[in-house]
């Protein structure tokens, strides 16, 4: 739907290459054992110059079948056993950086 608006200049831009693709958003939601999707997107990279290329380029890698791609692709089980096995220490890090801030601060938590 369209919005009134000031006209908005958009200058042009030289043309670019990315030779890689940045993680975006990615997004697991697995309500059970047998049922789940995820979305993953993705923008253009330049690892060299740590660019990250317009929303414009945006690709989208999505399914409805979250646990039958773990089960048969790999690369993909691998990367999520790794988020499994990292969040107890990924929660005892943040467990740590909010203690750090409250010794820091000198509040007093009472229970």
């Amino acid at each position: 739907m369209p919005i009134p608006s000031d006209p908005i200049i958009v200058p042009p831009s030289a043309e670019k290459t990315f030779g890689h693709q940045w993680i975006l958003n990615l997004s697991v939601h697995a309500p059970n054992a047998q049922a789940g999707n995820f979305k993953i997107d993705l923008l253009p990279y330049d690892a060299a110059t740590q660019e990250i290329g317009p929303i414009t380029h945006k690709e989208r890698v999505q399914s409805s079948e979250f646990w039958r791609v773990a089960a048969e692709v790999p690369e993909f089980q691998s990367a999520m056993n790794a988020v499994f096995d990292a969040i107890p220490a990924v929660k005892a890090w943040l467990q740590a950086e909010q203690e750090k801030i409250v010794a820091e601060s000198g509040e007093v938590i009472t229970e």
